[in-house]
């Protein structure tokens, strides 16, 4: 169940910095307890946790460490070392990636509010926060984080930043 720490008290209403508002990337609501598409989603979770394996629970934990945005600003880190040095194109990546994954995050954590869904309580491997678990907001920072870093290092193979990004996202 939901018992773990709030990830951040109040982040639902932070100001946003490049979305007008947090309510600006529409979300769907998730599918209503007992329909056709909630039993979809609850029988594709229990195949899952069947079939995790010890591969498996290595992506989860990786990718579980707080805070959500170290392996994206890890990432910028790696990338601006392999340019040559530019103190201001490299303070630019990482406000941009850290503008991202803030304004992602706040409109994640804002549908969250909205939607108020619980976490699954199928056999978690990560311990679930007592905010709302939908939408993900390590999903929010990894689609942002991805998409901003494609953005500012082209010759970086973008296809393993959006499969990373979906690794992240699954990993929740």
């Amino acid at each position: 169940g939901n018992n773990g720490p709030p990830a951040e008290p109040g982040a639902a209403t932070w100001r946003t910095w490049v979305l007008p508002s947090a309510s600006a990337v529409r979300v769907p609501p998730p599918p209503k307890p007992g329909s056709a598409a909630a039993e979809r989603d609850a029988s594709e979770l229990r195949r899952a946790v069947d079939a995790r394996s010890s591969s498996t629970e290595a992506t989860v934990r990786r990718w579980d460490r707080p805070p959500a945005v170290a392996p994206w600003l890890e990432r910028a880190m790696q990338s601006v070392a392999q340019r040559p040095k530019d103190p201001p194109g490299s303070s630019r990546a990482y406000a941009l990636v850290a503008v991202a994954m803030e304004d992602a995050a706040v409109a994640a954590m804002h549908w969250k509010e909205r939607f108020k869904r619980d976490a699954p309580s199928e056999d978690p491997l990560v311990e679930a926060p007592s905010e709302p678990s939908y939408p993900s907001e390590y999903a929010a920072i990894a689609g942002a984080a991805s998409r901003v870093l494609a953005y500012l290092f082209p010759e970086r193979p973008a296809a393993r930043l959006e499969l990373d990004a979906k690794e992240a996202a699954r990993s929740r």
